[in-house]
């Protein structure tokens, strides 16, 4: 029986990871409910064969009813994907979840690039008007020229993760990320990807848990804080396009402002789209497309959940970096944090301290 359920839960992994790549270059709503309902059935499996005490079974029901629900109104998935993915591992270490995540996400990610490359599978082309040139922007095969660089962190959190303690290898790690970075960013021409690698790279190097001290209070709050500072940026800067904060954020304070302006933010259960305009928030696009019923799940989650992860500062920095990040991206999903954290609220308890 062990090894059955062994079996099932590198499966669910496999699926949840995959799914999302899958989802960017290929969109079938029979194969979707498909997917996510066989991962339903395997995840049921493995809560079967669990003992929970009363109040994580409360926790679990409420989040899955409510995941459901979101993606039977509006279609999205993401929540519900990652809902059953922390069932599934529930009682597993933090380290084999993200050792199985950070396999098939570098094994997705390269075959997903290949394919591009290769033509297999379609890529989006864009131009970009800068200093009176076009510079042409190649997705490589991700559908979006934004996405691979957030597919990309998911993986470099993870290698974080797991070679924080060993400095020497850390460091060749990031030799060979940066080089791969700044390919990417001469094809896709992606600003804000490789910005936020970049800083996060050099942050990684030198925080300690000294500074995870100082940090640490404050992070439970953030996901309200980078919501609140979000919309203060499209109120204040996004009412006209020809300012330096909104040109410089490649016009996302003005797009951003639109939907605030339009009361497109404040539905219970979202429009399940986003309009013409190009929502690079992940806080104001989860509340237009899922509505305030859902930002409020991920709020919750990121309160509750975070107070387990404190004491480890490499999920601090990851959380950090995740929740900035979302200030410029609308879709921070190829990212394993969303799973531990999700374990971590179900459980309402932490894994051993770090140290290093």
């Amino acid at each position: 029986m062990e090894k059955i359920v062994k079996i099932n839960k590198i499966i669910v992994m496999l699926i949840a990871v995959c799914f999302r790549y899958f989802a960017l270059y290929y969109n079938s709503a029979i194969l979707n409910y498909g997917l996510i309902f066989v991962l339903f059935l395997l995840v049921l499996f493995n809560i079967l064969n669990k003992k929970f005490e009363s109040k994580q079974f409360q926790r679990i029901t409420i989040l899955i009813l409510i995941s459901a629900i979101i993606f039977f109104i509006n279609n999205e998935d993401n929540l519900f994907i990652y809902v059953v993915a922390s069932l599934a591992f529930v009682d597993e270490s933090y380290d084999k979840i993200i050792k199985y995540f950070l396999i098939f996400s570098i094994l997705s990610f390269v075959i997903t690039i290949i394919s591009g490359q290769l033509g297999i599978i379609d890529t989006v082309v864009a131009g970009r008007y800068i200093d009176y040139e076009t510079v042409y922007r190649n997705s490589l095969g991700f559908g979006n020229v934004n996405t691979p660089f957030i597919y990309f962190l998911g993986i470099v959190f993870g290698l974080y993760y797991f070679f924080r303690k060993k400095p020497f290898k850390l460091f060749l790690i990031y030799i060979v990320t940066t080089l791969i970075a700044l390919w990417m960013f001469k094809e896709t021409d992606c600003r804000t990807g490789m910005y936020i690698y970049g800083l996060f790279v050099i942050v990684s190097l030198l925080y300690s848990k000294k500074l995870n001290d100082k940090l640490k209070p404050i992070l439970s709050y953030l996901f309200i804080i980078f919501t609140v500072f979000s919309i203060v940026l499209a109120l204040g800067f996004g009412n006209t396009i020809h300012n330096f904060v909104n040109e410089t954020l490649s016009n996302r304070p003005y797009f951003s402002n639109y939907y605030l302006k339009n009361n497109l933010v404040l539905s219970l259960f979202g429009t399940g789209v986003v309009g013409s305009y190009v929502l690079d928030n992940f806080y104001l696009s989860l509340m237009v497309k899922s509505g305030i019923i859902s930002y409020l799940i991920f709020l919750y989650i990121f309160v509750r959940g975070t107070k387990g992860l404190l004491n480890d500062y490499r999920f601090v920095l990851i959380i950090v970096f995740t929740l900035l990040y979302g200030i410029l991206e609308c879709n921070l999903y190829g990212n394993f944090i969303f799973v531990i954290l999700l374990i971590s609220t179900i459980k309402k308890g932490s894994e051993p301290v770090y140290e290093d």
